[in-house]
């Protein structure tokens, strides 16, 4: 069997597109966004109405809808986060409201996370990485389904260690956990658990005083 040199290249073409698609394919990407980072993280909103707010950035998240679709063609969001080279990149997400799965894998096709509640920190596979997020089999089978998420790249290698710097990250810090942030003027000084008890048996005795200091006057004026 003859093979040119335009067959090869063909072959070689074909060969190539299988194994991008084997790569990054699921991709129903079109909605794409850059990451844009609240920094410092000092600045990030915690006031809770943030949380209903669309355009809010409780706690340096971003809102994004992975959009009903009633056939085989969703439309995922897909968020690229640069700046990323020799880096680990902390990934978290929370559907809104909570309980939706859903699931998030970057170009790679590697190690995809499915949950309602998201957190990895994973090293960087290039200084650019494509994170798509999409349903899992149920959740969006019949309505949309909204979500938080928030990207954040660890510091210089030369300054912490990766591994490091992700051990140390904070990982319940969700939108939702705004909620559960006590009022500015919430006094939690330790309480005397007798405090209540002791003043009350305080204003029997000094009754009592008055009752018994008010009869001894009152047979003093009988005598």
């Amino acid at each position: 069997m003859h093979i040119t040199a335009l067959s090869c290249l063909h072959l070689a073409v074909t060969v190539s597109l299988i194994l991008f698609c084997a790569i990054g394919c699921h991709a129903q990407c079109t909605i794409t966004h850059n990451w844009s980072p609240v920094l410092p993280e000092t600045n990030y909103d915690r006031n809770t109405s943030s949380v209903n707010d669309p355009a809010g950035r409780p706690l340096g998240y971003a809102q994004a809808v992975i959009e009903y679709s009633d056939n085989e063609n969703p439309i995922d969001p897909c968020i690229h986060v640069t700046g990323a080279t020799d880096r680990r990149i902390e990934i978290m997400a929370e559907s809104d409201p909570p309980g939706s799965v859903m699931c998030v894998k970057d170009q790679s096709n590697q190690n995809p996370i499915c949950s309602t509640l998201i957190y990895d920190c994973r090293q960087a596979i290039a200084d650019t990485v494509a994170f798509e997020f999409y349903c899992d089999a149920d959740s969006c089978d019949e309505s949309s389904v909204t979500l938080w998420y928030r990207f954040v790249i660890s510091e210089d290698p030369a300054v912490l260690d990766p591994e490091l710097w992700c051990a140390g990250r904070d990982t319940g810090e969700y939108p939702t956990s705004l909620n559960n942030v006590l009022p500015p003027d919430t006094d939690l000084s330790p309480q005397d658990p007798n405090a209540g008890f002791g003043g009350a048996m305080g204003i029997v005795a000094s009754t009592t005083t008055v009752v018994i200091a008010s009869l001894f006057g009152l047979l003093f004026v009988i005598h």
